[in-house]
């Protein structure tokens, strides 16, 4: 099995995205740099996201808890870095409108 995507990146390239499934393994690849050097680049992440026979693939191979986890950690990772926004926010409207 192999599935072939494009996807548009940030900048407004075209990304060829490629899932394999050989020898009761599924692979994805991508063609951007930082796929190039092995890496779990956005647009790999973007068409799990945006397809469910993909998705059902991660489900066939086991790895659907993984990603869930990922999406999960994720979520947590935004939030806190909203949160610690907002504490730097008042702590310098706090700090620095003070009069030494």
């Amino acid at each position: 099995m192999r599935k072939t995507f494009s996807v548009t990146g940030s900048k407004g390239d075209i990304y060829k995205v490629v899932f394999t499934e050989k020898n009761d393994k599924l692979q994805a690849k991508c063609g951007c740099d930082a796929g190039s050097f092995g890496t779990m680049c956005k647009h790999i992440l973007g068409v799990i996201a945006d397809n469910e026979d993909i998705y059902a693939l991660l489900v066939q191979h086991e790895m659907a808890s993984i990603y869930d986890e990922f999406v999960q950690k994720q979520a947590e990772a935004e939030r806190l870095k909203n949160e610690a926004a907002k504490a730097k926010k008042l702590l310098a409207k706090t700090l620095l409108t003070r009069k030494i």
